[in-house]
């Protein structure tokens, strides 16, 4: 049987899945309501964390997972994937649509043309994504002091809050971004563009 820790990786491990699906499918599919979806999804983005933050609250708790990892997995989960498919839609909406008809001549299914189309065409916003995703984890602190209570199982931000209140707790918090940004700045740079339109 899988520990909550094990689940709380794989339901991390399932986020891409999940926002690329979603992404791709607003971008190429029509299906009943992709609009009213969309605008679902542009109306999470504009909704301030700090409003939803009691349902968000009441939502775990009735699913039990206040004080555990899988609890603030699943917050971050929730509170990133907008932004998530707001980036990666317009990067699979760029791929030329005679490509994909080229590979569904060559005989390529559905998957395999997302496989090896989309995903290397979107590459870089994939990346940028990434770095967005993991930067907000990585600072995020509101949800984190919410849902958690025992201190071994506190975030990092949490834990210099408590202990380390100094500009030295606030280096250490910005490193791991920093670094991030760093070493994929071109990378993200690119990405970035790619995904700048509606």
């Amino acid at each position: 049987m899988a520990t909550g820790d094990q689940i709380s990786v794989r339901l991390a491990a399932g986020f891409p899945f999940v926002f690329l699906a979603a992404a791709y499918a607003l971008a190429r599919k029509r299906f009943f309501g992709d609009r009213a979806l969309f605008l679902f999804v542009l109306f999470a983005l504009a909704i301030p964390g700090v409003v939803v933050l009691l349902p968000q609250f009441q939502e775990i708790a009735s699913l039990g997972l206040i004080d555990t990892r899988r609890g603030v997995v699943l917050l971050y989960i929730a509170t990133n994937l907008p932004l998530a498919v707001f980036l990666m839609r317009p990067a699979f909406a760029g791929v030329p649509e005679e490509l994909v008809e080229s590979m569904r001549i060559d005989g390529a299914s559905g998957f395999g043309i997302f496989r090896q189309l989309f995903l290397p065409f979107a590459s870089s916003t994939i990346v940028a994504v990434a770095v967005f995703v993991a930067a907000m984890a990585w600072n995020e602190l509101t949800l984190a002091v919410t849902v958690l209570h025992t201190p071994s199982l506190f975030t990092l931000p949490i834990v210099m809050a408590l202990h380390f209140g100094s500009p030295l707790g606030t280096w250490v918090l910005m490193a791991g971004p920093l670094l991030l940004l760093v070493t994929t700045r071109r990378v993200l740079r690119r990405g970035v563009t790619a995904g700048a339109l509606i």
